[in-house]
């Protein structure tokens, strides 16, 4: 930095080569915040692919299979049933389960099912997604 002295006063002035330099330095900054943020990036994102993929293989055994359970029907016979919904108990009942799901719930169900199971007064528990499981005794 130069001083010139007019009419009695001092002025500082910068020269070109100096503001030149102080631009290329501020440049190389920028540039290496620039590269330092795109490399951040790029491994928050393989991260992220990564956990997605994880979560993925981990969760596998909710997918929704074809077997043979889901594809038939059972009469399930001297159940107690516990709904989730009303103040009562069905005490040794009948529940019919026809591909997966609860179809008919009675006292008297008059059909030719697949399997027949009687429960000995067992309490009939369901998977999370709604189909009936099996009965603890």
């Amino acid at each position: 930095m130069g001083r010139v002295e007019t009419n009695g006063i001092q002025r500082s002035f910068v020269s070109h080569h100096q503001i030149q330099t102080q631009n290329e330095i501020n440049m190389k900054l920028i540039k290496w915040t620039l590269k330092l943020l795109a490399g951040l990036f790029s491994v928050l994102l393989i991260l992220f692919i990564v956990s997605i993929l994880l979560e993925r293989s981990q969760l596998a055994y909710l997918k929704k299979s074809s077997s043979s359970v889901e594809n038939e029907s059972i009469l399930i016979e001297n159940v107690h049933l516990i709904p989730m919904d009303k103040d009562t108990i069905y005490a040794s009942t009948s529940l019919l389960i026809k591909n997966g799901k609860i179809e008919q719930l009675g006292d008297d169900i008059q059909v030719d099912a697949d399997r027949r199971i009687d429960a000995e007064g067992g309490i009939p528990y369901a998977r999370l997604d709604g189909h009936a499981c099996a009965c603890l005794g």
